[in-house]
């Protein structure tokens, strides 16, 4: 490994600048500064920074203090020891592998009294005009764009520096990634651990631009309009579940949320005749996986064209596929299924009293009156399944999300 060390001094100030150069074919490099910081610099690459950070106490914030830089290795402290109760040390560590990957160690220590809040961050600092449409690959969950509103979880991501350079940096855990400031800004905070106590590596490399997109940004299609095949999850459904299709299509479209430009519907036929329309949706499967207080979502399988309808009425049920683009339409063959009996209650319905001014209250279609009982949750929790058990037991059967 090669490190250099530059000194810059004039009347006011001097200046210590610690690099590390990392030897790949991509001619990147990451040079840390004299506090454990972080830039990128390359010929025509952006000035990608990275720092840490933390909250204490009444959301304090705290930055690297009383440094110490020694070849490629710094300890410090947040916040400035003395200043509260207590404090994070740090120790931070760097080397150049032989395949050019820069990997960096941290080991925070809690000492004395201090309260974390949500814990231990490192701030990465995209440059707006060079990278605000950038789309950032994580490892897990779905792609966002670099300015966007997004929080999600992951090992790392992937995000090009330029039409021919990405930049790769992975962790050893599972860290929470969220975009920081306005719309249009650039920067990422990533929750490296809630607590301290730690010991945390992470590698950055740099390797071809990547080619990835996020889901709205989609490839437009362009083939000839075809319904290659329909998959019921089931020959029989019972009453009030779900049957769902899966809808193998080629299409002509740029946009597959604009139904100006393709539309997908099932017409469904029931035992007394009745005909239902339900739209299709465009549906990603995930698969997920628990890692401390975070979860991981894995890509499971392409995207794929869906459709969900419930029966209500005992017997058989008909359908067919109608499909429509900018350059024609068609209709599938005809297909069915049964619908048996089961032991559902039913949907949720208002009731319908036969005194006027009487009081409304839910129904179900079995005639139960239903009463309501729960509290909110938000919006996206990783513990959802452990709370709605505790709420089941308690005799809780509802949730409103926030």
């Amino acid at each position: 490994m090669k490190i250099t060390c530059f000194n810059y001094t004039s009347v006011f100030f001097a200046i210590i600048l610690f690099f590390i150069q990392s030897v790949s074919a991509n001619n990147g490099t990451v040079k840390f500064n004299e506090d454990g910081s972080f830039f990128i610099e390359g010929q025509g690459l952006p000035k990608v920074k990275a720092s840490l950070f933390l909250w204490h106490g009444n959301w304090q914030y705290a930055t690297p203090s009383s440094v110490v830089a020694s070849e490629n290795t710094w300890t410090g402290n947040m916040p400035e020891p003395n200043t509260t109760t207590g404090h994070i040390s740090y120790t931070q560590t760097a080397k150049i592998t032989d395949d050019g990957i820069t990997e960096i160690s941290l080991d925070f220590q809690k000492n004395g009294e201090i309260s974390l809040n949500r814990g231990i961050f490192m701030l990465f600092e995209f440059p707006t005009y060079d990278m605000s449409g950038q789309t950032i690959e994580f490892t897990h969950g779905l792609p966002y764009i670099a300015s966007d509103n997004y929080r999600t979880s992951a090992k790392g991501f992937s995000i090009n520096l330029n039409e021919t350079i990405a930049m790769e940096v992975n962790f050893d855990r599972a860290c929470l990634f969220e975009h920081r400031g306005k719309i249009g800004e650039s920067l990422m905070n990533i929750r490296l651990s809630p607590d301290a106590n730690t010991k945390i590596a992470m590698k950055i490399k740099f390797k071809p631009a990547i080619d990835t997109t996020t889901i709205w940004q989609a490839e437009p299609q362009n083939k000839k309009l075809a319904i290659k095949g329909v998959k019921l999850s089931a020959d029989q459904v019972p009453r009030y579940s779900i049957l769902e299709l899966d809808i193998d299509l080629n299409a002509s479209f740029y946009d597959f949320f604009n139904p100006n430009e393709i539309r997908l519907e099932a017409e469904f036929t029931s035992p007394s005749g009745k005909k239902y329309i339900v739209p299709a949706f465009i549906y990603q499967g995930f698969k997920s996986e628990q890692e401390g207080d975070l979860e991981l979502l894995a890509r499971d399988g392409g995207l794929i064209w869906k459709i969900r309808f419930s029966p209500t009425e005992i017997g058989d049920y008909s359908f067919i596929i109608n499909a429509k683009d900018q350059k024609g339409k068609l209709k599938s063959e005809l297909k069915k299924f049964t619908c048996v009996e089961s032991e559902s209650k039913g949907f949720v319905r208002i009731s319908q009293p036969s005194e006027k001014g009487s009081p409304l209250y839910f129904i179900l279609d079995n005639g139960e009156t239903l009463f309501l009982i729960g509290h909110n949750m938000p919006t996206y929790y990783s513990n959802v399944d452990e709370y709605f058990s505790k709420m089941k037991e308690s005799g809780e059967n509802y949730n409103r999300f926030w």
